[in-house]
């Protein structure tokens, strides 16, 4: 049985976005930095566009990160919510169900999904530092981002 004509299951094109918390002149915002529709776009800062699509290659390490992902992740497939407020709230209720999430991290994982989501082609808005979070949630998830960059340097 082919699966495009199963009256059961619906085929849908794949459409999958990077996008990378990071913080410029004291705000958070999630910025795309990678899409894949079939090949993998990366987006040019310098010329603010989408790069030429390539086929990325896969390393062993990058590997064993997405089975190790796949092993103790939280994934929520078919998931029957549109809003992105209530898709939150079920990422990190599963979170906390799977015990992948402290009681006291919630209100910081919540903000940090809801912080704002800028596309390649949307200016900077200039908005006051903790916009949309409290101050505190705000510097807390800053401070969180900050120290795992300076892991990954060393």
């Amino acid at each position: 049985m082919n699966l495009q004509e199963s009256s059961t299951y619906i085929l849908h094109e794949g459409f999958v976005e990077l996008e990378e918390l990071i913080s410029e002149e004291d705000t958070l915002e999630w910025k795309e930095t990678a899409r894949w529709i079939k090949l993998e776009e990366d987006v040019d800062e310098y010329a603010e566009r989408w790069g030429k699509p390539y086929v990325p290659c896969l390393t062993y390490g990058g590997l064993q990160h997405v089975k190790s992902s796949l092993e103790t992740g939280v994934f929520l497939l078919d998931l029957k919510r549109k809003e992105i407020p209530t898709i939150c709230e079920a990422i990190v209720n599963e979170m906390l169900q799977s015990k992948t999430l402290k009681k006291e991290e919630r209100d910081i994982v919540i903000a940090a999904l809801l912080t704002r989501h800028r596309h390649m082609h949307q200016k900077k808005r200039k908005t006051k530092p903790g916009k949309g979070l409290s101050r505190k949630v705000s510097a807390k998830i800053h401070q969180e981002s900050t120290n795992e960059a300076d892991k990954d340097k060393r």
